[in-house]
């Protein structure tokens, strides 16, 4: 087993927030356009998967927030009709959370533009070297969604 010195870690650490930064000044105009806050868009990634609903308290849980935080998040997409609440088909007390297809459609133009800023940024890469990068990255957010549920849903993205 290969063991980094202090120095190499230092620099693994500053290679991945470099990545981390330009990949943000990347998202963030994007998600601005549509005064779209981070977090709002994590919550529509996270309710992505267009087969199931969340209850707020899921939506809580997932993203680490409380429940009054993560109602307010859905209010503002709601209003902007990017996710809609409806009433659980078992027990009518409990309001289910889901995205909408004026929601995917976000997802899928920021997306998009993420993709194409991505291979901007690994262009020079061969085949091997972008397969390498692409394993390394997945396990380690393989590690990261066992200790944070929301990387869970931006692992899958």
């Amino acid at each position: 087993m290969v063991t980094l010195t202090h120095q190499a870690e230092d620099r693994l650490a500053e290679i991945l927030c470099s990545l981390q930064h330009r990949l943000m000044s990347n998202l963030i105009p994007s998600i601005s356009e549509e005064e779209l806050s981070l977090h709002q868009f994590f919550l529509l990634v996270l309710l992505r998967d267009d087969t199931k609903s969340f209850t707020m308290s899921q939506i809580a849980s997932a993203t680490r927030h409380t429940t009054a935080a993560a109602t307010g998040a859905v209010d503002r997409l709601e209003e902007k009709g990017w996710v809609k609440r409806q009433s659980s088909k078992e027990d009518r007390r409990v309001i289910l959370v889901k995205i909408t297809n004026k929601g995917l459609g976000l997802i899928d133009r920021v997306q998009a533009n993420r993709a194409n800023f991505v291979e901007s940024l690994i262009s020079k890469l061969t085949p091997k070297e972008k397969a390498t990068c692409m394993t390394i990255h997945e396990k380690i957010l393989e590690f990261r969604s066992q200790e944070a549920p929301i990387f869970q849903c931006i692992k899958n993205s």
